[in-house]
Parts: structure tokens; sequence; C-alpha cells
């Protein structure tokens, strides 16, 4: 978060004496934009070492020291000066939501400053009222989206539930909107709003199963999902030939277990696999009949618990081999709070092994990427 507060406290007097104002400023303030996330996201690392924002800003204020002088200078100006904060925030926050490291705190803030933002959005002045409504309206998305993160990462259903449907709302109206229309960071919105889709979808898998029927919004969310995070979990578990692969929620920092704020039912409730305490099991698939999850689940919590160092958001798979019950778990996070953990007989080859990794790799990716945003 400190890049987003360094944008909102930063110097952001522009280096001419006059401001300039054309009906070019809107390509120009989206040149620069692209140029900086182009840094920021076609980095080996997907964007988690950018340049400074300073330097974006400096970028920015040669491109509009370019324009033409047209306008009142004063008024121009302070439009200037906020709608550059804006967009560069927004910048900001594209990068922060590319990938599943913000912690709730984060998000919080981000939220924050969003909402001071389009506060103090500008009043519109000569032809820049496209420009202003389109700022306004991906600032609306964003917040609507980042709503349904938190909602995820507190294992929130109800809250998932409104924070989807109101960013749909809104993602209806940019599709519609003319200041919108033909710019691909509509796409990038609906790739994002289909990535927290399919998480809601696999998270709370069991409520929305046992809800199909009534009420019907929630049938209509099992089906309308186009990224199917379950097909690809059993799917890649049954190639690997491994026994089990479950989701596994922290819910350690909470202040009441997660199976009384989610709606998934106690752990000494046998009728579901629930989990221990505050570490419940928010999805399995077995390939193994008979298999029987509850059994490893205390060993499960705690060799998470042991290995939460190694255990890093966008680090490689941890696996832990058990010689005496011939059993191999591989972890790797896949969320701020969650885990994908898969159970297999320990392979008994190199090849069956990295295979194993391997799976475990690639189950993690939809979980955790965000494909960044392309240029307007």
């Amino acid at each position: 978060m400190t890049g987003l507060h360094a944008i909102v406290a930063s110097d952001l007097r522009p280096v001419i004496s006059t401001a300039a104002l054309s009906p070019e400023i809107a390509k120009d303030l989206r040149d620069c934009e692209y140029t900086y996330r182009r840094m920021a996201f076609m980095s080996p690392d997907r964007g988690r070492t950018v340049r400074p924002f300073e330097s974006v800003i400096d970028d920015i204020r040669t491109q509009l020291s370019m324009l033409v002088c047209v306008g009142d200078a004063a008024l121009a100006l302070e439009f200037q000066q906020r709608l550059l904060e804006s967009r560069l925030i927004m910048v900001g926050v594209y990068r922060l939501l590319a990938n599943s490291a913000a912690s709730r705190p984060e998000l919080d803030s981000i939220l924050a400053v969003l909402a001071l933002s389009i506060e103090n959005l500008p009043a519109p002045i000569l032809d820049c009222e496209k420009l202003l409504e389109q700022t306004h309206l991906e600032m609306t998305l964003l917040v609507n989206l980042i709503e349904v993160q938190v909602a995820i990462q507190s294992m929130q259903f109800v809250n998932c539930i409104v924070s989807l449907y109101e960013a749909k709302t809104e993602l209806t109206r940019a599709k519609k909107h003319p200041s919108l229309r033909g710019f691909s960071s509509v796409t990038w919105f609906q790739t994002f709003f289909s990535t927290l889709f399919a998480r809601v979808n696999v998270y709370f898998h069991d409520i929305l199963k046992r809800s199909y029927r009534s009420p019907p919004p929630l049938a209509n969310l099992l089906k309308k999902c186009d990224i199917n995070l379950i097909s690809q979990i059993g799917s890649g578990i049954t190639k690997a030939g491994a026994a089990c692969a479950c989701l596994i929620y922290n819910g350690s920092e909470l202040s009441s277990p997660p199976t009384m704020i989610s709606g998934y039912q106690f752990p000494e409730d046998a009728s579901t696999v629930s989990g221990l305490g505050f570490w419940p099991c928010v999805y399995s698939f077995s390939c193994t009949a008979g298999f029987n999850l509850q059994m490893h689940m205390a060993n499960i919590v705690s060799l998470l618990m042991d290995h939460s160092s190694p255990l890093r958001l966008f680090g490689g798979p941890v696996v832990h081999r058990d010689n005496s019950s011939g059993i191999s778990y591989v972890f790797i996070q896949v969320d701020v709070r969650m885990f994908l953990v898969i159970i297999a007989s320990n392979p008994q080859s190199n090849q069956a092994a990295a295979q194993l990794v391997q799976t475990a790799n690639s189950l993690a990716r939809p979980f955790r990427d965000i494909p960044p945003p392309s240029p307007y």
C-alpha cells in the first residue's frame, strides 16, 4: 500500500507554468498508463517489482507539457492535477489486483483511497466529460470487485453474493457505456470478475450445492460460472494419480471459527468434511473410492502450521513425505488464506514426484493469477 499512499501524498505540481488541455488529453493519459502497465506486468515476476511511481508521474508530466495550451490556465491546472492523481491511483490498484497477495488491511486501505478519489474527481471542463465518466465507472467497478475479494478472504458468503451481483450490474453498465465501449479494460474487468466468480463457486461449493433448488439466484451461480475450477481440480489430480485434493482455509486470525461465519457445519458434525476448528476444509475431491479425508485432517492442519514459513503466496509447492504411512502431502498456497493440499501415495519415481509438483503448480495458477490489463 505504500505505493498508493505515495501517490495520494505525492507532489503532483506540473513542471510547466501553464496547464494544457486538448481533446488528446485522454489519449495521452492512457498512453502513459499503458507504458507503466507494460513495465509492471510484462516483467518475469508479473508486476511484483516495478519502477517507482514518481517515475510514472514524470512521464505523464512530460506528455502533458507537450500539449497545446488552451482554455483557462488555473482551471485547467486543477483539472489536470486531480484527474492525473485519480488515473495514477487506478494504475496502482490494477497492479495490486493482478495477484492475490493483497491482505485484508491492504484491501480496506485501497477501498478507502478509491472512495476518496471518486469524491475528489474534478468537475468536467471543455470536452473531457467522457474521460471523467470512464474514470468514475472504472473506479466504481474496482470498488465492487475489491469488496468481493474482501468477502472471500473472510469467508463471508452473503457479502460475496451481494458484492458479486453489484459488480455484475456495474460490469453490464460498463459494457454498454459509450465512454468504455471498445476499450479492452472492459475485457480485463470481465476476466477479473470471472476469476472471482470461480473462486466463490469453489470456496462456497457446499452452500451453493445445498441451495441448488432455492433460491433460484444461487442455483444460477453454479450454472453461469465460465471458469470451472472444480472441474480443473478433479481432472488434474486424476491425471496425476493422486488419491485426493482439498482446499483448506486458514481462519486462525479470525475472532470466531470460520464454520460459524461461512455456513459450513461444525467439525464434530461428521456428515461433511469440515476440517478442524479454525482450519475448515471448504472443498475436497477424491479419486479413490472410500477415501476418508477426515482421517488425514489432523496431519494436514499440523503440517500446514509446521510449514507456514516456506509456504508463501507465489511460492512453489512444499512436499511432505511420510514413509511410515506411505503417504505424501503436497501443499501450495493459492490465496491469502487458502491452501491446496494434494494427497497421494509416495511416488515410486522421480518422474512421478515431479508430476505431483507440476500438478500443484498448475492447479494453483488459476487461483493466483489475473491476466494483466491490455492496452486501451
